[in-house]
């Protein structure tokens, strides 16, 4: 029976109807059914770092998704209103024109989305809030532990959660019934990019998902994982789970069943170790909060190493245009496509941190603005850990960029692939201001 007359569904970082726990309770407890969502096209920026417009590559798979939810509730006789203004700024109007009395949405590790929800709540204290965890394998409530005892190491935590062999909720289908929607909304014109490696949306993300366990790359992924270019060497989720479009329970689900049908490894266990790594992330966020974003980190202490910012250096790093052939490579590849391998990933953080000098959040804010995976919890957690301001236990991963161009690039495929070539500019020009003064 309907609770509500009236009810607001937001849809964020979750753009699916399967497996969305929110959708699932408003659907069956509301008589009619907004669903909206607040367009996003801009990194949030931190002190010295602006809000900037999301990169081509990262907008388009963004759309993208935003088209196939549209599409896929308007096959349910539903619809979904795009907004391009805040919620603080729109969401009074929302609840008074269309009399909301309950709102539905999911919990974010996301440090300023949570603020931003928090102060709408004090702002709107009669209306019924419903909150999930869309986001995660787990809620909080189901851990072994609270989130003021989440575990320091990633280690520690998977160790915790493999003793109490914990498993997560099977995932829900799309439902069944629908409120229509209390008003009827004209579906916005959103340019997309035909061009893109990746198809953003559900649809998409579950014909991946799919395909990729229909064959038996999963037995070799711990081999292949590491490699800077190939087909199927990586799973590839990233994108599609960083925008909701698919949950990690069903990727869970899917990866169980090829293990029952066909063996489980030490390949198909590295898998669920990769979710595990994007779990305790998400955590990890939601316990350390605004210090995601400091300096030094979750510590007290800052520290000393890449602490600095030196604009010719980033303005190579970015552009792909330093001394070092296997990081021009992977910037450029970055740069057009909006995707990079983790190997990849990892090697141009170290040469940031440790060979240019840099502040690590210059790299973890341009990774914002071009990753079509972008997730605030596994970006930024990432790049604390190759700091060493963070969960890393060893205190930084400062990587030997030439020997790792030996083991993963030998025969230089990558590099003549992304035109990698070395420069031979100095990486730090003086310009007439740097002249002494006699």
């Amino acid at each position: 029976m309907s609770r509500y007359k009236t009810a607001l569904l937001v849809f964020d970082r979750d753009l699916r109807l399967q497996n969305q726990a929110a959708l699932a309770e408003a659907c069956a407890q509301s008589e009619q059914l907004l669903c909206v969502h607040f367009l996003n096209t801009q990194t949030q920026g931190w002190g010295a770092i602006h809000s900037q417009a999301r990169a081509p590559a990262a907008q388009a798979f963004y759309w993208q998704a935003l088209v196939d939810l549209q599409t896929r509730l308007a096959e349910f006789g539903q619809s979904l209103w795009i907004l391009e203004k805040p919620a603080k700024e729109v969401f009074p109007s929302l609840i008074d024109e269309y009399s909301i009395q309950a709102v539905y949405l999911s919990e974010h590790a996301d440090f300023n989305q949570q603020k931003q929800w928090g102060f709408l709540k004090s702002a709107f204290p009669y209306l019924n809030w419903h909150l999930y965890h869309t986001h995660s394998l787990w809620s909080l409530e189901a851990l072994p532990f609270s989130l003021d005892d989440l575990p320091d190491t990633f280690s520690a935590f998977r160790r915790q959660l493999e003793k109490t062999k914990l498993m997560p909720p099977k995932p829900l289908p799309a439902p069944k019934y629908w409120p229509p929607s209390p008003v009827k909304i004209n579906q916005n014109t959103l340019k997309i990019a035909d061009s893109l490696n990746f198809k953003g949306g559900e649809t998409n993300a579950l014909i991946h998902l799919q395909n990729y366990f229909n064959q038996d790359h999963a037995l070799s992924y711990k081999q292949t994982r590491n490699a800077l270019m190939g087909e199927n060497t990586s799973t590839c989720f990233s994108p599609w789970l960083a925008q909701g479009c698919i949950s990690a329970a069903q990727i869970l689900e899917a990866l169980r069943t090829f293990e029952c049908q066909h063996q489980a490894n030490e390949s198909t266990y590295w898998i669920y170790f990769e979710l595990l790594w994007r779990e305790y992330f998400h955590l990890y966020a939601r316990k350390y909060q605004g210090k995601l974003f400091h300096s030094q980190g979750i510590h007290k202490e800052k520290k000393t190493i890449g602490g600095s910012f030196y604009a010719q250096r980033f303005a190579k790093w970015c552009a792909g245009n330093t001394p070092n052939d296997l990081i021009n490579a992977c910037m450029h590849q970055l740069n057009a496509q909006g995707f990079l391998s983790n190997r990849g990933r990892q090697l141009v953080a170290s040469y940031l941190i440790y060979d240019l000098g840099i502040d690590w959040r210059y790299g973890a804010a341009y990774f914002e603005k071009h990753l079509l995976d972008y997730d605030v919890a596994v970006n930024w957690g990432n790049w604390q850990y190759i700091a060493g301001v963070g969960a890393d236990p060893r205190g930084g991963r400062h990587f030997n960029i030439s020997k790792q161009a030996e083991l993963y690039d030998a025969k230089r495929h990558y590099r003549n692939l992304w035109q990698g070539q070395a420069t031979c500019l100095p990486l730090d020009a003086v310009g007439i201001d740097d002249w002494p003064l006699e």
